[in-house]
């Protein structure tokens, strides 16, 4: 078995439902794993309720080579 800490990417889109994005990332930190918040767009976005989020990365600066275990889309 890996040592390897599991990745996974949580999309923030203009307009997302914030208690679907930030409940997946509660979870997923609390399962010990790796979250990568990204914003689609920009790095600071507002969701359906006007909570705004500040993203850890945009999507374009992803790079390619990036290894994660799962994605979220919320």
């Amino acid at each position: 078995m890996s040592d390897k800490r599991k990745r996974a990417l949580v999309l923030f889109a203009p307009g997302f439902e914030e208690v679907e994005a930030i409940t997946q990332v509660d979870f997923l930190r609390r399962a010990e794993i790796e979250v990568l918040m990204v914003g689609v767009g920009r790095r600071d976005v507002a969701g359906n309720h006007e909570i705004r989020v500040h993203t850890d990365i945009e999507i374009d600066e992803l790079p390619e080579d990036l290894d994660f275990d799962a994605g979220v889309l919320p």
